[in-house]
């Protein structure tokens, strides 16, 4: 497996729209806030990141991309992965990602940050 060496963020909304709701369920960050933390760390490894806007028609989701691929699968893909680390059948799992209604109404996705921090890295595997 080779790593990219960068990352393009891109948010496709329509026209008029706020940035969509993803947030870290453990820390209350956003996922802006936590790039904004992981951006000078993936620099320093030498990959470019990009953020780029994108209008696209109504009615059409509002949502954040890594590369090309909708965050939302990223994060289920993370939270198949979690399940692993579980030694016992009967151990119970908490859902990775969850739809939530958050501040002013808005519907969210929130997910632990450890997720969020997976989905990332697996955005950059070719």
């Amino acid at each position: 497996m080779t790593v990219q060496k960068s990352l393009v963020v891109e948010w496709r909304h329509a026209e008029g729209e706020g940035e969509p709701c993803y947030r870290c369920s453990d820390t209350g960050h956003t996922f802006i806030d936590l790039l904004d933390e992981v951006i000078p760390l993936l620099e320093s490894d030498g990959i470019t990141v990009k953020q780029t806007e994108r209008l696209v028609q109504a009615g059409t989701r509002n949502r954040i991309y890594l590369n090309g691929r909708p965050l939302e699968e990223l994060l289920d893909e993370a939270g198949r992965a979690q399940t692993y680390c579980h030694s016992t059948k009967w151990m119970m799992l908490e859902e990775a990602r969850r739809a939530v209604i958050g501040p002013d109404g808005v519907a969210c996705q929130e997910a632990p940050e450890i997720l969020f921090r997976k989905s990332i890295l697996k955005s950059l595997e070719e």
